[in-house]
């Protein structure tokens, strides 16, 4: 089974947001060190599930929290291209939620 085959089973099973208007991201990031190939991907869908976007990207050599944080941005950039406003980001990746967190408090030492 390849990394794709989990990566959409996992985002079949995630849960709708159930807010009118809002949008569910819901994100992945795959690593296989063996290969040095890294992927993510996701899914964006309304408030009763069904899907509105999905993409995949590969990432080439990375780790596994640089994938999940590029599965969160380039679902982020694709909703903010299509002018959508209230995301409910959904991710099993709890380090990339506290990167996300830690640079939002203005703790970041990034340019």
């Amino acid at each position: 089974m390849s990394l794709w085959d989990y990566r959409v089973a996992y985002l079949e099973e995630s849960e709708p947001v159930h807010f009118p208007s809002w949008l569910s991201l819901s994100t992945n990031g795959s690593v296989r060190f063996d290969e040095g190939f890294a992927a993510d991907g996701g899914c964006v869908r309304d408030h009763n599930g069904e899907w509105i976007i999905r993409f995949a990207k590969y990432l080439g050599n990375c780790t596994a929290l640089e994938a999940e944080i590029w599965g969160i941005l380039d679902g982020l950039n694709l909703i903010l291209d299509r002018h959508f406003e209230k995301i409910l980001i959904q991710t099993d990746s709890i380090e990339a939620i506290n990167v996300i967190l830690k640079d939002s408090s203005g703790n970041s030492n990034s340019a």
